[in-house]
């Protein structure tokens, strides 16, 4: 399907933010990274995929804690 223009304008918005603070957030910019990836595509097994990613990454951190 063809994006829309707000769907444009989230993605652009959110990479512009991303770029600014990915130093000061680097585990969350390199997530929203693969979210808006993944947005993008729209593909339903890529999304699953990236919530199974988010959970493995939070529980390798609380478990560093």
């Amino acid at each position: 399907s063809r994006p829309t223009t707000l769907d444009e304008l989230t993605r652009y918005l959110g990479s512009i933010f991303w770029k600014a603070y990915k130093a000061e957030y680097p585990i969350l910019a390199s997530l929203a990274r693969d979210i808006l990836i993944t947005l993008a595509s729209g593909s339903r097994s890529k999304q699953l995929a990236l919530v199974d990613k988010f959970l493995s990454t939070q529980e390798k951190h609380s478990k560093k804690e």
